[in-house]
């Protein structure tokens, strides 16, 4: 019994120990943000998804089946900007 408690201290501290003294793999540095720019602002327009558009699109709710099983009624929520100031 003695044995198998060695055996297992002995994994244990093995699993532990790196296979070289060191380290060989090189250190990844993190990439640089890119420097912010001072003449940047968000654009409005027809074709343009803006974070204001973004949350003036309509959002489905849970559905209900029908009886059949084979149609269903999402209800949509709007939230409008120029409604609700």
């Amino acid at each position: 019994m003695w044995g198998l408690n060695a055996g297992l201290a002995w994994l244990a501290v093995t699993a532990q120990l790196p296979f070289a003294p060191y380290d060989t793999q090189p250190v990844l540095k993190a990439p640089k943000a890119p420097n912010a720019r001072s003449d940047f602002k968000f654009v409005e327009g027809k074709h343009v998804l803006s974070p204001k558009t973004m949350l003036e699109l309509p959002r489905p709710g849970s559905g209900v089946a029908n009886s059949a099983g084979d149609l269903t009624l999402v209800p949509l929520s709007r939230y409008g900007f120029d409604e609700n100031q």
